[in-house]
């Protein structure tokens, strides 16, 4: 990555995220040099090498300009970098302090119940009887490296298993002001064994049991941690109650889905929060939306351009070697029904599967 900064620029974003394609794009539509920093290019920032990390940022520093800064994912645990991001940039939408500040659910245990929300039965102690526990690591994200429990590990706290869906909310707080902006069905891959619960995609779906509650409890909560910009809590549904599983206080997988529906102005606020937009849907886009992220079942070559297919993204160049278990690209849908949406997800999913050994998925 080269930094080429002309003097008669005047917006410039650093974008770190574990895949930034989207984010970039919609940014630059915004006017913005962008400077992307992920996990698919060779200055990733999950090499546990602090200084070689921090001095990918440090070279920004020698500007004058005002650089803004979003985060999404991808310095998980780097409690260095975050404290070096935060005392040099300018970050939109929540600092990084919230973010590390939330990786333990445990230390949220008292907002939660005063908000009437629960979380699952969680100890720091492996439990005597570990069938039906999971092993989660404090600092993740995209459900990597959660797993069930099976022996005692380092940084991680154990979770009873809550069978059923798993959900999400998203929100947006814009000068104090909660935001709706609807609920997701997360979905999982089958028979991925490494990572069982990893995160791949997600469905816009429609009011859910308890709707009402969860979101009065949630803007509660979001109150309580003085949320700002773009934020995600996964959660499940039991006898009744809402059991709140992660708390992500950063932009995440499923903000393209109402970045889109709002023609890109959720990210013009969430980059300038001084500014209010007019989040009103155009009554000629479609109402669900759904994307899944492939995953490769072994090491393979791509066989096959899919530039044809509109509604894939995140594609690899023809003849690139995708290695076991890592993601392919993603398919992406929408339809003005839940009903065709799936319909139109399973066959883009079947269609992609004749060409590359791909795990299925639940959905």
């Amino acid at each position: 990555m080269h930094l080429n900064l002309h003097k008669k620029a005047s917006k410039y974003l650093i974008i770190i995220n574990s895949d930034t394609d989207y984010l970039k794009k919609k940014s630059e539509q915004l006017g913005y040099k962008v400077f992307s920093i992920n996990n698919l290019e060779n200055n990733s920032l999950i090499k546990k090498n602090i200084n070689t990390d921090i001095q990918i940022f440090r070279k920004y520093l020698k500007y004058k300009e005002k650089i803004k800064l979003i985060y999404g994912s991808g310095l998980e645990g780097q409690k260095t970098i975050y404290d070096f991001l935060n005392n040099n940039f300018e970050i939109k939408g929540n600092n990084l302090k919230i973010i590390e500040s939330t990786n333990n659910i445990l230390k949220l245990r008292k907002h939660l119940h005063a908000c009437g929300l629960k979380i699952p039965k969680t100890t720091l102690v492996i439990p005597g009887n570990k069938s039906n526990y999971l092993s989660k690591p404090f600092s993740s994200y995209g459900g990597l490296n959660i797993k069930y429990a099976t022996n005692k590990e380092g940084n991680v706290y154990y979770q009873k298993y809550i069978s059923g869906p798993t959900y999400s909310i998203s929100f947006f707080i814009h000068k104090n002001e909660f935001i709706f902006l609807g609920f997701n069905k997360l979905i999982q891959l089958i028979n991925y064994e490494e990572h069982p619960f990893i995160h791949a995609g997600a469905i816009k779906i429609d009011n859910l049991r308890l709707s009402n509650k969860i979101k009065k409890s949630v803007k509660q909560l979001s109150q309580k941690l003085k949320l700002n910009g773009y934020n995600s809590f996964d959660f499940k549904l039991f006898n009744n109650d809402i059991y709140i599983l992660d708390i992500n206080p950063r932009i995440t997988s499923t903000f393209k889905i109402y970045n889109n529906m709002y023609s890109n102005k959720l990210l013009n606020m969430q980059i300038n929060p001084d500014q209010t937009e007019n989040l009103k849907i155009n009554s000629s886009k479609k109402k669900y939306f759904g994307f899944i992220y492939m995953f490769s079942k072994k090491n393979q070559r791509v066989c096959k351009s899919f530039l044809e297919y509109r509604w894939i993204s995140d594609f690899p160049q023809r003849n690139n070697i995708i290695k076991q278990n890592e993601p392919i690209f993603t398919i992406n849908a929408s339809s003005n029904s839940f009903k065709n949406l799936i319909i139109n997800l399973k066959n883009k999913i079947n269609i992609t599967m004749k060409h590359h050994n791909c795990y299925d998925v639940s959905i």
